[in-house]
């Protein structure tokens, strides 16, 4: 398995074949970015880790819309815009659309308190 390879790589035709065992999905690279946002000490190489991690946890929902890793990364992706880039709008968006999407989801009540907790200041 080679890590460097991507969703987006031509190493996806091997997917056909092999399935995703050995890509790394916008979810996991999601993951990566958030991680060392969380570990750099410069705001602007931060912020820029954190607004790519975002990026990517959006692609990945795009793309596969069901399962609990679309359900992380929709819960991740309201935090990262709700305390990291300060769109509260696009958080409750999110938000919203995990509890239509996901009513049954060991997630629920934690999106849910997401919702009625007051923005950041």
């Amino acid at each position: 398995c080679n890590p460097f390879f991507t969703r987006s790589s031509p190493a996806n035709d091997l997917n056909k074949y092999f399935g995703n065992r050995c890509l790394i999905t916008e979810y996991e690279e999601g993951k990566k970015y958030e991680e060392l946002a969380n570990q750099k000490n410069p705001i602007t190489e931060s912020d820029k880790l954190i607004e790519y991690s975002a990026l990517k946890y959006q692609e990945f929902i795009d793309i596969y819309e069901e399962g609990i890793e679309v359900q992380d990364a929709m819960y991740r992706l309201g935090k990262i815009y709700k305390y990291k880039i300060n769109e509260y709008d696009k958080a409750m968006k999110v938000f919203n659309d995990f509890l239509v999407k996901f009513p049954n989801s060991e997630l629920y009540n934690s999106v849910k308190k997401e919702i009625n907790e007051e923005p950041p200041t």
